[in-house]
């Protein structure tokens, strides 16, 4: 919103008049726990199995925090981190030390493929998180912007066309780029 950056990948924000917010694909929730945790051995566990665990968060500014605890609400309990961090490198160091289990995206950690983090999908219902490309409406996207445009769109294409068992869902519509602002160019003629 301050022009300090022409795009954005995130959570889909509030709703903003200023921002256009293309969904990208939806992402879901998983614990991440130390490789040798004692719930390291589960393939799969209930969203409500954290209640008894041990558990390190991003605090309750960060927006996927929020998701985690709105979904905590729905299903009776509220959760009690026993250390919260403000960011995920932080946090990735407090799961790798055995300090606690995390709720966290599936999709960044696979990214980062930590091979001390066992990462543990959650049965039943959980939270999705929207993914979106952001940027201003009024903002010009230059030449640059629209191709890292076109290749995270053939990226996320690609790449969960290959694998789309473990995929999330994506979104992004191959033409969006129809509604970027353009640069108009006025043509003026001059005076004989």
């Amino acid at each position: 919103l301050q022009s300090e950056a022409d795009l954005g990948i995130a959570m889909r924000p509030a709703p903003d008049e200023r921002l256009m917010a293309v969904p990208l694909y939806e992402d879901e929730m998983i614990l991440a726990v130390a490789a040798d945790h004692p719930y390291a051995v589960h393939d799969i566990l209930g969203f409500e199995d954290i209640k008894n665990m041990k558990t390190v968060m991003l605090t309750s500014d960060h927006q996927c925090r929020q998701l985690v605890n709105e979904h905590c609400r729905k299903l009776g309990f509220q959760l009690m981190p026993h250390i919260e961090t403000s960011n995920s490198s932080s946090l990735i160091k407090l799961i790798r030390s055995g300090v606690g289990a995390s709720i966290v995206s599936r999709v960044p950690m696979e990214i980062l493929g930590l091979s001390d983090i066992k990462l543990i999908p959650l049965s039943g219902p959980r939270p999705q998180e929207e993914i979106c490309l952001i940027y201003r409406k009024d903002k010009f996207i230059g030449n640059a912007g629209r191709s890292f445009i076109r290749m995270l769109n053939d990226t996320v294409k690609t790449k969960w066309a290959q694998a789309p068992a473990a995929a999330p869902v994506p979104l992004i519509k191959a033409n969006h780029l129809v509604g970027l602002p353009h640069k108009q160019t006025v043509m003026h003629e001059r005076p004989r």
